[in-house]
C-alpha cells in the first residue's frame, strides 16, 4: 500500500470496526500508527499490546530519532475519521505538503517551534470543549497526538505559563461566574468543573481569588453580568487588555463603549448595559482587578479576563 488512498481502501474492506490503530509519536510529533485487529481481542489485550509496542519500539536504534512513544489506541470513528481525511490529499502532493496540510509535523529552526500555530489551535478547541471535565496534560497529548512532554513546552512557550496553571484559572473564572450568576452549591459547582475534591478545589481558588467560593458569593451579590476572555493565540503579541477585549467584543458583535478621562480609558457600556449611578463595569485579570486602566494592562502571562456589571459599592 503505497498512498493514503490505498490505505483507505484497504481499511474500508477489511471493516474499519474490527480495526483499531496506535498513534506512533516520532520526535514529539505524530508519524503514524500500528494497525491492529482486534475482531477477536479484547479490551485489556489491547492495552498490553500498546505496551508491549512502546517498550519494544523504545529499544529500536536510538541513534535515527530522538524519541519515540506509542499513545493509547484510537476507536473506529476516530480512525476512519483521521485515514478519511490522510485520502483527501492527492497522491501528486509532496510529502512536505502533506505534512503541512495536515499540521502533524513540528519543525524547528534553530531551536525555536515554527508551524506549531495549528497544532496548538486543536489543544484549545479540545480544552474549550471539555472545559468542564477533569483534564490532564496526558488526556489531551492523546487527542492531539503530540507526546506530553512537547506539549507542556508548547504551552510555556506559546502561553508563558504552566499547562495546570492555565487549566485551574479558567476553571476558577468559569466557578466565578456560576458563583455570582446562580444559587447552585458550591461543592455541585466544583463537581460539574472536573474537581474530585471540593477540598481541593476550595484550595485552588482560594490560590487564584484570595478568598474562599463561599466568601466570593457573599461578596459579589451585586453582579448582574459576567464576559470571560479566555486565552487564545491572538495574544501572542502580548497586547493590552483594552486591545484583547475590544477585538472579542468586536467579534461578537457586541457594542464596547469607551470614553478617554485625564489619563485614562474608562468603558461605560458594554452590550445593553450602561454605567449609571448603582451599577458599573469592572475588569479582572486572572480573577485578580487592576488598579489602573485596561490599556495599560499587558496581558503578558495572563490566562483570563472578566468585565464584570455589578453594584457601585464592588469598586
Amino acid at each position: 500500500m503505497n498512498t493514503s488512498q490505498d490505505i483507505y481502501n484497504y481499511l474500508t474492506h477489511v471493516n474499519f470496526k474490527k480495526v483499531t490503530a496506535f498513534p506512533v509519536i516520532l520526535d514529539n510529533a505524530l508519524s503514524g500508527f500500528f494497525i491492529l485487529n482486534v475482531s477477536s481481542t479484547l479490551k485489556e489485550q489491547v492495552m498490553m499490546y500498546r505496551s508491549y509496542l512502546d517498550s519494544t519500539s523504545g529499544r529500536l536504534d536510538q541513534g535515527n530519532f530522538h524519541h519515540l512513544m506509542v499513545l493509547n489506541a484510537l476507536d473506529p470513528r476516530e480512525l476512519q475519521n483521521y485515514i478519511g481525511g490522510l485520502s483527501l490529499i492527492s497522491d501528486s502532493t509532496t510529502s512536505k505538503d502533506a505534512h503541512h496540510k495536515l499540521h502533524i509535523i513540528n519543525k524547528h529552526d534553530k531551536g525555536k517551534v515554527v508551524n506549531v500555530d495549528k497544532n496548538f489551535v486543536n489543544v484549545l478547541k479540545y480544552i474549550n470543549a471539555n472545559i468542564s471535565k477533569p483534564l490532564t496534560l496526558e488526556d489531551i497529548a492523546q487527542h492531539v497526538y503530540l507526546s506530553p512532554s512537547y506539549l507542556s513546552r508548547l504551552f510555556k512557550n506559546h502561553f508563558n505559563v504552566n499547562f495546570i496553571d492555565y487549566i485551574n484559572i479558567r476553571k476558577v473564572a468559569l466557578v466565578q461566574e456560576r458563583l455570582a450568576l446562580s444559587v447552585a452549591p458550591i461543592n455541585e459547582l466544583s463537581h460539574r468543573l472536573g474537581f474530585s475534591q471540593a477540598s481541593y478545589f476550595t484550595k485552588i481558588f482560594k490560590q487564584k481569588c484570595g478568598m474562599t467560593p463561599s466568601k466570593y458569593r457573599m461578596r459579589n451579590k451585586k453582579i448582574k453580568k459576567i464576559y470571560t476572555i479566555s486565552r487564545d493565540l491572538s495574544w501572542l503579541k502580548d497586547p493590552s487588555v483594552y486591545t484583547v477585549s475590544q477585538k472579542f467584543f468586536d467579534d461578537k458583535g457586541i457594542d464596547f463603549k469607551t470614553q478617554d478621562l485625564s489619563d485614562s480609558t474608562y468603558v461605560y457600556a458594554i452590550g445593553d448595559l450602561s454605567s449609571d449611578e448603582n451599577n458599573g463595569w469592572i475588569y479582572t485579570v486572572n480573577c485578580i482587578q487592576p488598579t489602573t486602566s485596561p490599556v495599560d494592562v499587558s496581558v503578558g502571562d495572563k490566562s483570563v479576563i472578566q468585565w464584570i456589571y455589578t453594584g457601585i459599592e464592588n469598586f
